[in-house]
C-alpha cells in the first residue's frame, strides 16, 4: 500500500508493505502512476511497439534479506531512466520488470537520497521516498 505524502517542491510517497517484494511492486506502481502516454497509437503504430526489454534488479542485501538502500536507489533511478527513454514497465515478476516500448513520458526525474528511509517496524516495511520532478 502506498500513498502520496506532502512535500513542498517534489513528489513524496510512503509505502507500507509486508515484505520487500510487495514494496518493490508498489515502487513500480508509483512510477507507472506518474507516467503518461503522449498520444494514442494507431493500430499500425501498435504493431511496432512490441519490442520488449526485461531487466532484473539485485536490490536485496544478501546478509539481512532486506533492501540494500544504495542498490534500491540505483534500481529506481534505472527504472525511471528506462521510462524516460520510452520503455513502459508493464509487468513485474519478482524483482524483474518486463518493459514494452511506447510513446510515454514521466513526471519523475529521479529518486533522491533526501528523506529516503527504509524501516522495519512490527513486521511491516516502511519506505519513504522523494522524487525530483
Amino acid at each position: 500500500m502506498y500513498r502520496e505524502i506532502e512535500h513542498t517542491a517534489d513528489i513524496a510517497y510512503e509505502i507500507i508493505a509486508n515484505d520487500t517484494l510487495e514494496a518493490f511492486r508498489d515502487i513500480v506502481s508509483i512510477i507507472k502512476d506518474n507516467t503518461h502516454y503522449l498520444a494514442k497509437e494507431s493500430s499500425e503504430q501498435k504493431k511496432h511497439l512490441h519490442k520488449k526489454l526485461e531487466k532484473c534488479y539485485n536490490i536485496i542485501n544478501e546478509n539481512t534479506g532486506e533492501f540494500d538502500e544504495d542498490k534500491l536507489f540505483d534500481a529506481v533511478n534505472d527504472i525511471i531512466s528506462l521510462v524516460d527513454r520510452g520503455y513502459y514497465p508493464y509487468e513485474t515478476d519478482g524483482y524483474c520488470i518486463s518493459y514494452i516500448e511506447s510513446r510515454i513520458y514521466t513526471e519523475l526525474k529521479a529518486l533522491t537520497y533526501y528523506n529516503l528511509k527504509i524501516e522495519n517496524v512490527d513486521n511491516q516495511l516502511y519506505v519513504r521516498m522523494v522524487f525530483d520532478v
